[in-house]
């Protein structure tokens, strides 16, 4: 088991390396290793045996990672063809899932020609397509098993980079996936033929369509579908999440039950529990011949790996499916063989051959979401207090032991642990378990031999479903109502959900943690086990956080959202964008970085103005942290998109505004035009000067050149800056040439999106910034970037301080 465990920390470790190396490297290293072992197995040299044994587990590990991660790169759509058009044939590889509007799916090209070149290209194989919904879209939409010809704007994976985000690009190669793009609306557009080799892909298809007009949500059209509670059963049924709506899937977050609401090793496990005594009963009445303690336990061993065969296969062989199948393989292996087995040796074993196979898939929430439950469960099940009590107390005991196992990685990921998580799992767990999947599963298996059947069986999966989501629903309800009254009390009660913000988890103490976890599972005396014990605990509750007075430009895409963090407080402008497909920055990246970096509560938030790429994120941070005054431009437009228990916190910016933070000050620069109804949206924008000592940073929101005009006269300005925030993402209509001269800063950054159809920032500011000198920063670029006010230096983009070999 040694050997699993080096391997799996070996893979692990090989992808924090900021470049691949050749494979050519390892050839010596090898070759010395395996001489070595040769030789001193020879000579008894025991030492060097395991020393020698240690390194090539290590090798092969790292050539297990590299030779992956060149391949997976090769994949990829080369960064010159990024923004160009191309005409491919090929064949849909996933479920079409669509939002409000557009669809989404995979596409396996077979040919790929660049429209204008006419040339072929070999690369990628799989890509990730949108078709957005237009008035001449096609009666027919493509789906999976199905061959098209498109034509398509094709770009390199990119994705935000910031810290504690998700890390889009590392996800899209964990997937196969070389590109991302959309359909372009032409003539050629048109169906070819079904794949006829994909039966597996057919069913799934087939259940997709058949799950959605069962429960009356396609008919009905788009928007009734996502009010439905049909993305919430397909995602059991097929593992695919992509349906869901965002307030779905945050209402199923904040109870710590997005384990449970997807094909996960739970229900696998439920799975291979059914057909075990399924098949287990047939051979019992079979087992004429020979003794049923003898013929009856192999079959159902068999049985339960087939019927979790089944469900990993609905769910098009996820990830978290992969990772239950396999645990379930190694130990059913073992037991037909009649060799002794430990649990821990097929958890150990598990992990190794899905890392081997996907040496990313360990930097994932799901991967450590399973492991840790498992483990858990594992360990809790092996005291000698538990064998013997009854099934309700084991039951309990089991829950108990889930949720203590999904905690660390839910506040790690940032993901969010309400206090009736618990609470909830203990109903939740069961109901979903007996209530929806079997009926679930159990219709998609007889739908096509007794449609009546099958059909009834997935009502009940949908009103089981459905009053679970009721109870969810008014215990949310209470919860805000409870926030609302604190908020009207000028209180800040936030107790009952912790996001993340409470808890700074740093590597090095997560790593702490986990050794005294193991120290306590060890066989040693009760003040030793007591000891570790209160050693987490200590760990989780007070940790010191060192911060630096820093300024984040997060990276957001095309929009903005500025962090100021401090020993005393911190400070965010604006929340970033928010879009019709659910995604908005505030939930995605704000309060991730936030997590990270360590940041409680927000003392004052400003939000420039009511743009969508601004305020969009507003109200998901407002939802989860604790946050004092709010100064906000366009009041009047921000108070219709908002929560209306936030209206008492805003303000607007007209008047000049002044408060200091560890030493930071913070000077909130008077805008008459704030409060006018009658002007221009952008130019409305809050403008917020933030200094210490000699480093001044201006951050102007999407103020143009009008209002430029009007702040170079402000008495604060009079000094010039050292960094800008670029005006309005650096559109031609702001940045002018008097106002960049009178606040000559050093650098300014562009807070815009990756190929962006803005074209932000725009080539003519570009350069009017080079002309005078100035650094230009681009977060499409660089990711966030942090200004260390106490350094002297240029921001640094997150990109550089967290290298990877993937970005």
């Amino acid at each position: 088991m040694k050997y699993f465990i080096i391997f799996c920390i070996s893979i692990l470790a090989w992808g924090f390396v900021p470049s691949l190396p050749r494979l050519s490297l390892f050839l010596f290293p090898a070759c010395t290793c395996l001489l070595s072992l040769y030789f001193s197995r020879l000579l008894h040299h025991h030492r060097i045996v395991r020393l020698s044994s240690f390194l090539l587990v290590v090798l092969f590990s790292g050539v297990l990672s590299v030779n992956w991660g060149h391949s997976a790169l090769k994949n990829q759509l080369p960064e010159h063809y990024s923004g160009q058009i191309f005409d491919v044939q090929g064949c849909v590889s996933s479920l079409v899932s669509f939002k409000s509007r557009s669809y989404r799916f995979e596409f396996e090209p077979s040919l790929m020609a660049h429209s204008e070149s006419g040339l072929v290209i070999t690369t990628p194989k799989r890509i990730r397509l949108s078709w957005f919904k237009t008035h001449d879209q096609p009666e027919r939409i493509p789906k999976l098993g199905e061959c098209w010809q498109l034509r398509v704007k094709l770009k390199r994976p990119h994705g935000s980079v910031n810290p504690g985000g998700f890390d889009y690009e590392r996800w899209l190669l964990t997937k196969g996936i070389g590109a991302t793009g959309y359909v372009r609306t032409h003539s050629e557009n048109h169906f070819i033929k079904y794949s006829g080799w994909d039966y597996l892909g057919a069913y799934r298809q087939y259940l997709d369509d058949h799950l959605g007009i069962a429960l009356g949500a396609v008919d009905a059209g788009i928007d009734n579908y996502h009010q439905s509670n049909t993305p919430i059963l397909r995602a059991l049924l097929l593992g695919d999440r992509s349906a869901m709506t965002a307030d779905q899937q945050a209402r199923i977050n904040h109870f710590g039950l997005a384990h449970l609401l997807a094909i996960s090793g739970l229900h696998i496990g439920l799975a291979a529990a059914f057909g075990y005594f399924l098949i287990g009963g047939i051979a019992r009445l079979l087992s004429v011949r020979w003794p049923h303690h003898v013929f009856t336990p192999y079959w159902a061993i068999v049985g339960s790996v087939v019927f979790a065969g089944i469900y990993a296969a609905l769910a098009g062989f996820s990830l978290p499916a992969q990772r239950a199948l396999v645990m379930l393989l190694s130990l059913s292996i073992w037991q037909l063989w009649g060799r002794n087995h430990s649990v821990w040796q097929a958890w150990w074993l598990s992990m190794a051959l899905i890392l081997a196979c996907s040496p990313l898939s360990g930097f994932g929430a799901g991967f450590w979401m399973t492991y840790m439950a498992v483990a858990a469960l594992i360990a809790g099940f092996q005291a000698p207090v538990w064998q013997n009590r009854n099934l309700i107390h084991r039951l309990i005991w089991a829950q108990l032991l889930v949720f203590i196992g999904l905690l660390l990685p839910l506040l790690w990921f940032g993901l969010g642990v309400s206090g009736w998580s618990l609470l909830v799992n203990l109903v939740a767990i069961p109901w979903v378990g007996l209530m929806v999947v079997p009926p679930l599963l159990l219709g998609a298996l007889l739908i096509t031999i007794n449609e009546w059947l099958g059909l009834h069986l997935w009502y009940l999966a949908d009103w089981s479903i459905q009053r679970l989501l009721d109870a969810l629903s008014w215990l949310s309800d209470w919860e805000s109502q409870r926030q609302a009254k604190s908020l009207l009390r000028g209180e800040n009660t936030y107790s009952s959900f912790i996001n993340g913000q409470d808890i700074y988890l740093s590597p090095s103490l997560v790593i702490l943690s986990a050794v005294l976890l193991a120290f306590y599972y060890a066989p040693k005396k009760l003040p030793a086990k007591a000891t570790a014990l209160l050693g987490i605990v200590l760990i989780l509750i007070a940790q010191p956080v060192e911060k630096k007075p820093q300024l984040w430009v997060l990276d957001v895409g095309q929009g903005l959202s500025v962090l100021v963090v401090t020993n005393e407080g911190s400070v965010l402008f604006d929340a970033g964008p928010a879009y019709g497909s659910g995604f908005d920055a505030g939930s995605s990246i704000v309060l991730p970085s936030m997590n990270r970096l360590g940041v409680k509560r927000l003392n004052t938030v400003v939000i420039s103005h009511g743009d969508s790429d601004h305020s969009g994120g507003w109200n998901s941070v407002a939802n989860k942290v604790p946050v004092g005054k709010v100064w906000a431009g366009e009041v009047d437009k921000l108070k219709g998109a908002v929560d209306v228990k936030y209206y008492g916190l805003m303000e607007p910016c007209s008047t000049d505004q002044y408060w200091m933070l560890g030493g930071v000050h913070f000077d909130l620069l008077a805008n008459p035009l704030s409060i006018k109804n009658s002007a221009k949206g952008n130019n409305r924008s809050c403008v917020l000067l933030v200094s210490l000592g000699d480093e001044r940073v201006l951050v102007p929101g999407d103020i143009e050149a009008l209002q430029e005009r009007y702040f170079t006269k402000h008495p604060k300005l009079q000094l010039g800056v050292t960094g800008l925030v670029m005006p309005h993402h650096g559109s031609k209509t702001s940045s002018s040439e008097r106002f960049l001269r009178l606040m000559s800063p050093t650098w300014a950054i562009a807070s815009a999106g990756y190929l962006s159809r803005y074209g932000h920032p725009h080539p003519s500011v570009v350069t009017r910034y080079n002309k005078k000198g100035i650094h230009i920063l681009s977060t499409a670029e660089m990711g966030a970037l942090r200004f260390l006010f106490t350094e002297n230096q240029l921001p640094e983009g997150y990109r550089d301080l967290q290298k990877r070999y993937w970005r």
